[in-house]
């Protein structure tokens, strides 16, 4: 299942089809990471754990800060199907 729901997301981001809350933005901005380090997290991830009832999934990816400097970031997604 968590494999599924990792493809389900992934597939989305590589389309282009996500968005990310301003909340999200403004955590990366105060932690120093930005919009393109979560969603390289996002394809470089696995699933830590599933919340099925409401759709929504936290994975775990790693992105790199800088040449040198790599880091994992947790990202909660959903995964519920768009209306």
């Amino acid at each position: 299942m968590d494999s599924e729901i990792l493809e389900k997301i992934s597939q989305r981001v590589r389309e282009g089809h996500y968005l990310i809350k301003s909340h999200a933005v403004v955590h990366a901005l105060k932690e120093g990471f930005e919009r393109r380090h979560m969603v390289e997290a996002v394809l470089n991830a696995r699933v830590v754990e599933d919340y099925s009832e409401a759709k929504r999934a936290l994975l775990c990816g790693r992105t790199m800060l800088s040449a040198n400097v790599e880091i994992y970031l947790h990202v909660v997604c959903e995964y519920a199907d768009p209306i």
